[in-house]
C-alpha cells in the first residue's frame, strides 16, 4: 500500500481477544489514530490527512473508528478503506448461507470469533461492534469498500456501502467477482489481488491529493 499510494503507512497493533475483549480493540485503534494525528510531523506525515485501512476484523475496526472519531470530534479522517469488513454481528443475509463453509472463513468460525471478542451477546448491537447498525451514518468520511463474491461477509459489506451512500457519504464500492475472503493475502501470486490493491492505492493517493 505504501508503494502503490506513495504515502506513509502506520501499521497498528492492538490488544487481542480473548485476553482483551471488547472494547479494548476499538479503544486501542482510537488511541493509535490520536497518536498519529498528534505526531505525524515527526515522521514526515500530515496529521490532518489520515486514511484508515483494514481487512476483515481490521475493516470492522476501521469502520468503527471512523464513527468513533466523528462522535468524539476528531481526529479528522480523510478516507476509510474497508476490505471485506465485518460490520454486522447479527448478519443473516444470503451470503452467510451461500458461503457458510467458505474458503478461509466459515460461518462457524465467525461465531467462534465473535464469542471470543464479546463478553455478552447484547454487545453485538453496539455500533463499535456492528458499525452497520449505527442509527446515523451522515457526515462520515468518504469510503472505499471491497467485497468478495465468495465470502460470508459479502452482503453486509454491500449493505453498508448502500447505507453510507444513502446517508450522503461518497462511496466507491468494489465488488470483486471470483474472490474469496482475505484475497489480499495472495498478492504475491494472484493477479486479481494485485489489481484490486492497485485500485486501493490509487484511491488513497487521490484522497490525499484532492
Amino acid at each position: 500500500m505504501a508503494n502503490r499510494s506513495g504515502t506513509i503507512v502506520v501499521s497498528v497493533d492492538y490488544r487481542l481477544a480473548p485476553e482483551h475483549r471488547f472494547p479494548a480493540a476499538i479503544e486501542d485503534a482510537y488511541a493509535a489514530l490520536s497518536w498519529v494525528a498528534a505526531n505525524a510531523d515527526g515522521f514526515g506525515g500530515d496529521g490532518q490527512n489520515i486514511a484508515v485501512f483494514g481487512e476483515s476484523a481490521g475493516g470492522n475496526l476501521a469502520a468503527a473508528l471512523a464513527q468513533e472519531a466523528r462522535r468524539r470530534g476528531g481526529p479528522r479522517i480523510a478516507l476509510q478503506v474497508l476490505a471485506y469488513p465485518a460490520v454486522d454481528r447479527f448478519d443473516d443475509s444470503p451470503s452467510m448461507h451461500e458461503n457458510m463453509a467458505g474458503l478461509l472463513l466459515t460461518r462457524a468460525w465467525l461465531e467462534w470469533f465473535w464469542g471470543l471478542y464479546l463478553t455478552t451477546p447484547d454487545e453485538g448491537a453496539d455500533p463499535r461492534v456492528s458499525p452497520a447498525r449505527a442509527d446515523d451514518l451522515a457526515g462520515l468520511p468518504p469510503a472505499v469498500i471491497v467485497t468478495a463474491e465468495h465470502d460470508p461477509l459479502r452482503d453486509q459489506g454491500d449493505r453498508y456501502a448502500q447505507r453510507l451512500a444513502a446517508a450522503g457519504v461518497p462511496v466507491q464500492h468494489l465488488p470483486v467477482r471470483g474472490a474469496i475472503h482475505a484475497f489480499f493475502s495472495f498478492t504475491g501470486s494472484v493477479q486479481l489481488s494485485r489489481d484490486v490493491l492497485n485500485q486501493l492505492g490509487e484511491a488513497v493517493a487521490t484522497a490525499f491529493n484532492d
